[in-house]
C-alpha cells in the first residue's frame, strides 16, 4: 500500500518507525508513513504561524486529518467519549450549534463547515479531544447553519455536551436521588457524566 502523502510505498532513508505504515485517522484504505505524517503536521504549524493563527488552532489543525476530520492517533491513542450518543444544547439565538472542522476556540470561519446540530437533537459522539473541550459528534438530518436546507449526515467538532444520552435519554436524567442506594445517574455538563455509587436497595 502507498502513503497518501507521499504516494509511496516505502519512504527510503528513515528510520523503521518513520517508515511504518499506519492508519491514524478514520480514512479507510489510506496509510501514513509516521515520517510523513510529522513533516506534514509540522508544515501545519508553520503555516498557522506565517498567517499569523492562534497556537491553539495550529495545533488543532495539526492533529486533526483534513479529510475525514478525526483526531491523528496512534492506534489506541484515541480518546473516547463517556457515551456514544449525546444531546446538543444551543446558547445563542440561532437555536443551532456550528460543527467545526478542527476542536479549536478560534471563532474564524475558515474552521467551521456548512451544518448544524439542532438545539435538543440527538447526535452520535464519536470521540473526544485531548482537552476535553471539544467533541466529534455525528448528525442526521443535519440542518445548514446560515441557509435553509439540510444534509442527510454531517460531521463535526462541537465544544461542551451539555447532556450525555444514555440508553437514549438524556433529556430526561434526573437530579440525584437522596435515598441511600440509588443507582440514579446525575447531571452532566462539560463532558462529565456520574452516577450515584451506593449499592442499590436492599429488596425486602
Amino acid at each position: 500500500m502507498e502513503c497518501r502523502l507521499c504516494l509511496h510505498a516505502v519512504l527510503e532513508d528513515a528510520s523503521p518507525e518513520d517508515a511504518a505504515l499506519a492508519f491514524p485517522c478514520d480514512c479507510r484504505g489510506s496509510p501514513v508513513h509516521w515520517g510523513c505524517l510529522r513533516r506534514w503536521q509540522q508544515a501545519q504549524v508553520q503555516r498557522a504561524a506565517e498567517a499569523a493563527r492562534s497556537a491553539d488552532e495550529a495545533r488543532a489543525r495539526a492533529a486533526t486529518c483534513e479529510v475525514c476530520g478525526a483526531r491523528l492517533a496512534a492506534a489506541g491513542g484515541r480518546k473516547r467519549p463517556l457515551a456514544e450518543r449525546a444531546v446538543c444544547r444551543a446558547h445563542g439565538g440561532e437555536g443551532k450549534v456550528a460543527l467545526r472542522r478542527v476542536p479549536t476556540l478560534s471563532r474564524a470561519s475558515r474552521n467551521f463547515s456548512e451544518f448544524s446540530a439542532a438545539d435538543g437533537q440527538e447526535v452520535e459522539v464519536l470521540e473526544q479531544d485531548d482537552t476535553g473541550e471539544f467533541f466529534r459528534v455525528r448528525a442526521r438530518k443535519a440542518p445548514r447553519y446560515r441557509e435553509q436546507g439540510s444534509a442527510a449526515l454531517a460531521e463535526g467538532w462541537i465544544r461542551h455536551i451539555c447532556r450525555w444520552s444514555l440508553a437514549r435519554c438524556a433529556a430526561r436524567l434526573r437530579p440525584p436521588c437522596q435515598r441511600r442506594g440509588c443507582p440514579r445517574l446525575t447531571g452532566a455538563r462539560r463532558g462529565t457524566l456520574r452516577a450515584c455509587r451506593r449499592a442499590p436497595p436492599r429488596r425486602t
